[in-house]
């Protein structure tokens, strides 16, 4: 879980507390259903461990959190145009990724 080991960097270099995270419904996110109801996730107790309210945007509505579907838009955009351009095999799309940088 990426938050886990970058909160304390992030707030270091912003001098300021992360008090909210929003994201989709996903499973990754918001825990599982069972058959006695939802079940959190690794990342929303960890997100109640440390304070940190958590915010849901609705299925089916990605422009609740549009900074983020844009961020993650342009990402795969460059990464696409990267890999095409280069003709790098499929198998180093993560780390085309890691080499992508927006300002």
């Amino acid at each position: 879980m990426l938050l886990r080991f970058s909160k304390a960097e992030v707030e270091k270099q912003c001098d300021k507390q992360i008090k909210i995270v929003r994201s989709d419904r996903g499973g990754e996110y918001f825990g599982r259903y069972t058959e006695g109801g939802q079940a959190p996730g690794p990342f929303a107790k960890f997100l109640t461990e440390q304070g940190i309210i958590a915010q849901y945007t609705m299925p089916g509505f990605p422009d609740q959190n549009g900074v983020a579907e844009r961020r993650n838009r342009i990402l795969l955009d460059m990464v696409r145009s990267m890999m095409a351009s280069s003709k790098l095999p499929k198998s180093l799309w993560i780390e085309t990724l890691k080499s992508v940088h927006i300002k």
